[in-house]
């Protein structure tokens, strides 16, 4: 759902916006000395126009506030020994400091999870995906790069949004494997009039449809496909009012050698763009 405007909002935000992509301006055309920094990405009016929640709003125009912050240009040396801008160590520490918070959100679905006994249909967090991200101080110039690259990504503020496209996608993949191309077709004609973050939300811990039942092939296709017909029914009755998702066989029906396996090409593109294994994947 988008952002409802505020009358004259987005004459404040285009100004602000003026005034950030024109210092960004001034500091490259002055050569300034940035030392392992970057200058930051021009902002754009139609990016925020796309964000969904004013928390999304707030925080980029909290990260052109920091450039816009006089002498945020100037060099500061972290406790590591990394020479960049004052607005590049800020916007570290907030990334930092968001991904963290993402990081225990999905820890306490974990644990509560595992206190219910449904920790194996939510995948397996790994060490590095459940504890805190260190601080930039902890950081040498020789790991910045990488440090920075993690934290522009996993801590951008579509990360969200990001996810859960990806999980619609892995979705999807799991529904073409266990049906028919033709009733394949009609499960995700009715999905699609689902936002992308409501369906994670609704699939994802449901343990009779979510990702994770239907990647591994230890229960059947054929068993995992009625399981999943019926709990979408029950998840999104609204959508799925006017097909009897009961009456699809599963493909496993029509061809018993399926294999019912996600394909190493959709793993690798979630880990490339999200840092994190399709088993272990979680859509916050």
């Amino acid at each position: 759902m988008a952002i409802r405007w505020k009358s004259g909002e987005l004459d404040e935000l285009k100004k602000q916006i003026d005034r950030y992509n024109r210092k960004i301006a001034r500091l490259k055309k002055a050569g300034t000395d940035l030392g392992m920094g970057s200058l930051p990405e021009r902002a754009q009016l139609r990016t925020a126009k796309k964000f969904e929640t004013r928390a999304e709003l707030n925080a980029y125009k909290k990260s052109m506030e920091r450039v816009l912050k006089p002498g945020s240009e100037k060099l500061i040396t972290t406790k590591g020994g990394i020479k960049i801008p004052k607005y590049e160590r800020d916007e570290m520490n907030a990334l930092n400091a968001r991904i963290n918070a993402r990081r225990r959100k999905a820890w306490t679905r974990a644990e509560e999870a595992r206190r219910k006994g449904d920790l194996p249909l939510m995948g397996r967090i790994r060490d590095n995906e459940a504890k805190p991200r260190r601080g930039l101080n902890s950081v040498t110039p020789a790991g910045y790069k990488e440090y920075k690259r993690v934290a522009k990504n996993e801590g951008s503020i579509d990360f969200t949004a990001r996810k859960a496209a990806l999980y619609r996608q892995s979705y999807y993949k799991m529904i073409d494997r266990l049906f028919t191309e033709q009733d394949a077709r009609k499960i995700k004609r009715r999905l699609g009039q689902i936002p992308d973050r409501k369906l994670a939300e609704k699939t994802v811990d449901n343990e009779e449809i979510s990702l994770s039942i239907g990647s591994p092939p230890a229960m059947g296709s054929d068993p995992i496909a009625t399981l999943i017909a019926q709990g979408l029914v029950k998840a999104f009755p609204n959508e799925f009012k006017d097909v009897d998702l009961y009456a699809l066989p599963p493909k496993s029906l029509l061809n018993p050698s399926v294999n019912n396996e996600p394909d190493d090409e959709l793993r690798q593109r979630v880990y490339d763009y999200t840092g994190t294994e399709l088993d272990d994947f979680l859509p916050y």
